[in-house]
């Protein structure tokens, strides 16, 4: 919205490393079965609409692809709370 496109393009770029390189990366297949397989698609559908976000300057991809990965977000937020009060517990 601002007008920065090599700005808007590094920002989008590491998102999408973000999302291959940390959030896919940790996926494991074998464990994780559907739920992995199910993050593993959300993934791609988000890498797929970011660079398409990125070549067609569509702001509502971007928006989509942050609605999307929220709740993960959110999700992972719950989980490390529920971790450290077990962790506090086991001690």
């Amino acid at each position: 919205q601002a007008g920065d496109l090599p700005g808007k393009g590094k920002s989008i770029v590491r998102a999408v490393r973000l999302i291959e390189e940390g959030l896919k990366a940790g996926l494991n297949d074998a464990q994780g079965g559907e739920v992995a397989a199910n993050l593993r698609r959300l993934y791609d559908y988000c890498i797929l609409i970011l660079t398409e976000a990125n070549l067609r300057n569509d702001i509502k991809k971007i928006d989509e692809a942050i609605g999307l990965i929220q709740p993960v977000e959110q999700a992972w937020m719950a989980i490390k709370g529920e971790v450290s009060n077990l962790q506090q517990y086991s001690m």
